[in-house]
């Protein structure tokens, strides 16, 4: 049986070069999932019932500990905003966290294929 062997020179900067590209992409993408959060907080808060603001003051966003989750979520002060996004028996549906995910939705597609092309090392 034929061994070959090969000597790669360079592969300590190339290596180097990938993992510059990584940090870029995934800051890249945690700003896009940072503004995101904030544009459906921005519209679920335009959209909610204002009777109180009790419920709007109640929408918050949180990132994971790795930044490339966000949640938009009802404090517990806001606990009966499921009741008016999906309805009850003697309640219409008055969805706003939905739509709100929905408008922004496009923008973050777009903004993740950006990260990821505009990357740079």
């Amino acid at each position: 049986m034929a061994r070959v062997r090969m000597n790669i020179t360079g592969i300590d900067r190339v290596l180097g070069e990938i993992s510059r590209y990584d940090l870029s992409v995934t800051t890249r993408l945690s700003e896009q999932v940072k503004a995101s959060g904030k544009q459906i907080v921005k519209e679920a808060k335009r959209r909610v019932n204002k009777r109180s603001g009790n419920l709007r003051r109640n929408i918050k966003f949180k990132m994971s500990r790795d930044k490339l989750t966000g949640w938009v979520t009802l404090r517990s002060n806001g606990f009966y905003g499921h009741f008016l996004e999906f309805g009850t028996v003697k309640l219409s549906a008055r969805p706003f966290m939905a739509p709100a995910a929905e408008a922004a939705k496009a923008d973050y597609q777009r903004g993740v294929q950006q990260a990821i092309r505009g990357a740079r090392p």
